[in-house]
């Protein structure tokens, strides 16, 4: 049984959103709850319905408008974030967890130290549940990057962060980072989808369906629970972590 059926039912932990676009809005917001004083990080464990986001920038495709109507008449319709990053799927199976933690303007963490704290949790369950895992590049994966997090050298989720101020408290930076986990996908129809949007926008691009893997694929012995391990395990480190980060 998939992730979006099972757990995301389920586990309470997850917020499901019926609309793609209530859960980059909710993304969004995140970062206003940063103006209590009082809230130093949040964690947020969301899936939605079968869709295609966009990075804003696309949107000055020439092609972009018969390339969204048609990517919505198979089943996939696009919405767009206001970040950076390429396109990604979502639907059945995938799971996104994003963490927002504050700093004062004195501590500067970097790009790659906010990766580890954030990449580490995840790496770390993997090889606990048998599994070759590691950070890299995977050719050929959508939305690729040097921070993937790649068992048996394909991609099982994307990363991504950002930086912002909260309105009206310059003194407090916001750290944004957000993984889309590939748990349970439909990974061939997800690849279908991105390389027909490339194709009806005139984009020279495509990914290959090979270069991702769902982690129930290679769990060396996964259990009916393994899904909610997953998820509560990473809840209480990110906790912890976060915590001890922002006290």
């Amino acid at each position: 049984m998939s992730l979006f059926t099972n757990v995301s039912n389920n586990l309470s932990l997850i917020d499901h959103y019926s609309d793609p676009a209530d859960a980059l809005k909710a993304e969004l917001l995140l970062v206003e709850q940063f103006k209590n004083p009082s809230v130093n990080y949040h964690i947020a464990w969301w899936a939605t319905t079968q869709s295609l986001i966009a990075p804003r920038s696309l949107q000055s495709v020439p092609n972009i408008k018969d390339a969204t109507n048609i990517s919505a008449s198979c089943g996939w319709p696009v919405y767009f974030r206001s970040t950076g990053g390429d396109i990604t799927p979502q639907g059945e199976g995938i799971l996104n967890v994003a963490v927002a933690f504050a700093l004062d303007s004195t501590e500067q963490p970097s790009i790659s130290g906010v990766y580890e704290i954030f990449c580490a949790p995840m790496l770390g369950w993997l090889q606990e549940h048998g599994c070759s895992a590691q950070n890299g590049f995977v050719p050929g994966s959508f939305c690729d990057g040097e921070y993937n997090i790649v068992v048996n050298a394909r991609k099982f989720a994307g990363t991504a962060q950002r930086w912002t101020r909260v309105r009206a408290i310059e003194s407090r930076q916001i750290v944004f980072a957000h993984a889309l986990l590939l748990f349970d996908a439909k990974i061939d129809a997800g690849v279908e989808a991105i390389n027909r949007f490339f194709e009806h926008c005139n984009l020279d691009r495509s990914v290959q369906s090979l270069a991702h893997v769902n982690l129930n694929e290679v769990l060396e012995t996964p259990s009916i629970h393994w899904q909610e391990d997953f998820v509560r395990s990473l809840n209480e480190k990110y906790s912890r972590e976060l915590k001890a980060l922002t006290s």
